[in-house]
């Protein structure tokens, strides 16, 4: 059997049209689930005015805002040990760690599923 290049030829083969329609599937899906799934994040997405209807295109991407490392370290001060931020039980995990805290500041504590393991 020959070796394909391609990781997923399916979807790495798309027209381009086709690729970016999927990605924006995919968006949608994923801030309907976040406004259904993750309470602290989906806050920050209505305060900036993104729902999963408000996502038009894939530029609406860019309104999404991203946490920062000082409001995950705030969220894990007020709220010990994970803060209001897993997306998951905490009984889905597979393995606790810490972030080494090289930057001088509190180490993070994480929790890994199965699935981020199998994309490590």
């Amino acid at each position: 059997m020959q070796e394909s290049p391609y990781w997923n030829p399916r979807h790495e083969t798309m027209p381009r049209d086709q690729i970016e329609a999927l990605q924006l599937r995919k968006l949608k899906n994923l801030v309907a689930w976040t406004e259904a799934s993750v309470p602290w994040q989906a806050k920050r997405l209505k305060a900036a005015g993104v729902t999963a209807e408000s996502i038009k295109t894939l530029k609406d991407l860019q309104r999404i805002p991203m946490m920062t490392r000082d409001e995950w370290m705030q969220a894990q001060l007020e709220d010990p040990p994970f803060g209001p931020l897993l997306a998951a039980p905490q009984e889905a995990a597979i393995r606790y760690h810490l972030t080494s805290g090289t930057t001088g500041r509190i180490p993070l504590q994480v929790l890994d599923s199965m699935k981020d393991w199998e994309w490590i």
